[in-house]
């Protein structure tokens, strides 16, 4: 009687212990992600944040691939801007490939820059 009485309490005991330690993890988890995603604010109320500020080295997944399509945006403006030199396309060809060249590059040096300045608040203003 004696036995199962103290197995009874030692299960119990170690059922608890499981039960916590899973809940610990769980609100340590919930912590983590929620400090690395969303942005809390000064009443309390979050927001979802897609870049990481004031960390040039450190970026979230959304914040690489929109940059890096930026750049690769200005790439193929500068790769349409060349293909304006061959004598054999007409005028108004000529023309739309210039524009369109030109304003891929226009809107990724922008978009660029705005990134930048989400990055760094405050970088190079006098």
């Amino acid at each position: 009687w004696y036995q199962r009485r103290v197995h009874k309490q030692w299960y119990q005991r170690r059922v608890h212990k499981q039960w916590y330690q899973r809940r610990v993890h769980k609100q340590w988890y919930q912590r983590r992600v929620h400090k690395q995603w969303y942005q809390r604010r000064v009443h309390g109320h979050t927001r979802p944040v897609a870049f990481m500020p004031y960390r040039v080295n450190g970026q979230y997944i959304m914040e690489g691939l929109a940059s890096s399509f930026m750049f690769s945006l200005g790439g193929a403006g500068m790769i349409i801007l060349d293909q304006t030199h061959n004598p054999s396309t007409p005028k108004l060809n000529r023309m739309m490939l210039q524009f369109v060249g030109f304003a891929a590059m226009v809107i990724s040096f922008g978009c660029c820059w705005v990134f930048m300045r989400m990055k760094l608040p405050g970088y190079m203003q006098s």
